[in-house]
């Protein structure tokens, strides 16, 4: 699974830390990678959209103040950092499933701006 935390609960959310932080996490995990001589496929990415959601990805706990931007930066700064590895050859974003929308503060991309990383993120790379 992809529940790294990102930053710290006081750090900057912004697309440019959150991709450093996992440019530094996919050298690690290529070079794990590479010690066994396969390639590897997250079983869950994801972030629920809600305010410190990329410094704590797996708190599942209600509630929280919605941040769907959030959201959709932690998505597109793990679009940014992953792009192109042979290491990473398959993903599941987690989750699809419920109703969504901009007051939303679970994992779900959508009706949120996320949705739109999401499908970038996934889109066939020619």
């Amino acid at each position: 699974t992809a529940y790294f935390g990102l930053r710290d609960a006081q750090g900057t959310s912004d697309v440019g830390a959150l991709e450093q932080r996992w440019r530094a996490l996919r050298a690690e995990l290529e070079a794990w990678s590479r010690l066994r001589g396969k390639p590897f496929v997250f079983t869950e990415v994801g972030y629920r959209s809600r305010k410190g959601a990329s410094a704590s990805p797996w708190d599942e706990t209600s509630g929280g103040e919605p941040d769907v931007d959030e959201q959709r930066r932690a998505f597109e700064a793990f679009r940014r950092a992953w792009r192109g590895s042979p290491a990473l050859v398959g993903l599941y974003v987690w989750n699809w499933y419920g109703f969504g929308g901009p007051t939303s503060v679970g994992y779900t991309p959508r009706g949120k701006p996320a949705a739109d990383e999401v499908k970038r993120l996934l889109a066939p790379v020619w």
